[in-house]
């Protein structure tokens, strides 16, 4: 991931696997109906942002460049949906095109890719504020999990606290307390996950400090903001690259000793 919209994945997660086609492939109402969702369960919660989709391959070796998507309107030539480089896919929301519902194909095999809706938290700006304001986002984003989750919001990860995320300004998050400053500044980050020359502010959620509300200052406005999980959820999203869960890739098959065509 690159330019990190930071995003925390509802239960909306489906496979491109709708039709009868050797490729991953979805029609254009599943994708429309959940980015809807998604941005209907983000209604009233002032520190959660617009709704995306998210593409990514279940296969080993398959990143978000060898991934292609096109849409296929009836009549017409072929439509490019590029993915960013975290895998976002921009839907184009137009009521002829969910009448016409046409097939959104890929150029990967079939059940190789899953799409997933989510939100984003909204950065917050630079300057002077308040713990409260600061970290809202916590309750709103745990009720959003909760409420998302159902009767399975017992397993559901809970969100500690907010991560910001700067890249290279030196920047510091002060907490005026009764007893004095409080001064954090932004170091070096652990995660793997993040690009190198990411500079990190955690802030664990305290609920005293919520209830007493202090002041507090931010020097530079983050680039973009991640939920602080617990730790078992933050330690399987750090896990390194290469260890990460995925299906061997037919692609990258090793050649048979036996086989006279290389193929298994």
């Amino acid at each position: 991931m690159l330019r990190l919209s930071w995003l925390l994945a509802l239960s909306l997660i489906a496979p491109f696997a709708v039709a009868d086609t050797p490729r991953a492939s979805v029609s254009y109402d599943e994708l429309h109906d959940m980015l809807q969702k998604a941005a209907t369960a983000g209604n009233g919660l002032e520190h959660i942002g617009i709704s995306s989709l998210h593409v990514t391959s279940v296969l080993c070796g398959v990143t978000v460049s060898d991934i292609h998507l096109q849409m296929q309107p009836a009549g017409k030539p072929a439509v490019a949906l590029p993915l960013t480089a975290d895998g976002s896919l921009q839907l184009p929301m137009d009521p002829a095109l969910y009448r016409e519902n046409p097939l959104i194909l890929s150029n990967q095999p079939k059940h190789s890719l899953e799409i997933s809706a989510a939100i984003k938290f909204i950065p917050p700006t630079a300057g002077p504020s308040t713990y409260r304001v600061l970290m809202t986002a916590v309750g709103q984003i745990n009720t959003l999990i909760h409420r998302e989750a159902g009767m399975l919001s017992w397993f559901a990860p809970k969100v500690e606290g907010l991560i910001f995320l700067f890249r290279k300004n030196p920047a510091t998050l002060t907490i005026h307390t009764p007893k004095g400053d409080s001064v954090m500044q932004a170091g070096t980050s652990p995660y793997q996950f993040l690009p190198a020359d990411t500079r990190i502010i955690q802030v664990k959620y305290d609920q005293d400090l919520y209830a007493s509300n202090p002041a507090v200052d931010l020097s530079v406005a983050p680039t973009d903001v991640m939920p602080l999980m617990d730790p078992g959820t933050m330690k399987k999203m750090n896990a390194a690259p290469g260890k990460q869960k995925c299906k061997p890739n037919p692609a990258q098959r090793t050649p048979s000793p036996t086989s006279q065509t290389g193929l298994l």
